[in-house]
């Protein structure tokens, strides 16, 4: 199915323009990217998300980590400074998925992490066109992707800012969004949480 306005002919003239599942789906998304830049923005510094002035106090990473670790722990404090290279890798492989990747983009990073982005990117590629045989939109564009809500701090019961950005959206031929995480391998917690109810959360977040 073309992922592109349709005219449907009547007589010799063109009637009003149709929209594919896809292209009506996007135009939702170009909403949400619209509203995200408008009201949210992203520090890549401090990793920390700001809508309307606010300051998020958790990502999504690092509230996962803090009901794993506690809110001060050393292992905390990695999972969370781990979070700054995943975004490097999501960035990294957006750009592949969305064809927009260069080079000079990424210099910093090394020749074997590009090599091995390029070939997930083609693993993902081929999951993807086995997945959606009549046809797919991915969605990359950072601006789109961010998200925001609020949650009960699980220290303090308050409720606080949490946002985060999604690593991709795929829309199939009938419109229907699928939201993916990246994640190079699945986190082991099983030393430490073993058959408890956040080893079961985490290990799905991290599938």
């Amino acid at each position: 199915m073309r992922d592109a306005v349709t005219y449907i002919a009547k007589s010799n003239k063109k009637a009003l323009p149709v929209l594919t599942p896809i292209a009506k789906a996007k135009k939702q998304w170009q909403e949400v990217a619209n509203w995200n830049r408008q009201h949210m923005t992203f520090d890549r510094g401090s990793h920390k998300y700001t809508v309307d002035g606010e300051t998020n106090k958790y990502s999504v990473s690092e509230l996962a980590s803090v009901l794993l670790y506690g809110e001060k722990s050393e292992a905390n404090g990695n999972m969370v400074a781990s979070g700054t290279v995943g975004t490097t890798v999501d960035d990294l492989l957006r750009a592949l998925l969305s064809n927009t990747f260069k080079e000079e983009d990424f210099a910093y990073l090394s020749p074997d992490l590009i090599k091995q982005a390029k070939q997930i990117a083609r693993d993902i590629r081929k999951e993807l066109n086995a997945t959606f045989k009549n046809g797919y939109h991915i969605i990359t564009d950072e601006a789109t992707l961010m998200t925001c809500g609020y949650v009960n701090d699980p220290f303090t019961e308050e409720k606080v800012l949490i946002a985060g950005t999604m690593d991709m959206v795929v829309i199939d031929n009938k419109g229907v969004s699928h939201l993916y995480d990246f994640k190079t391998h699945k986190s082991n917690y099983d030393k430490e949480i073993k058959d408890t109810d956040k080893y079961k959360t985490l290990t799905q977040y991290a599938l």
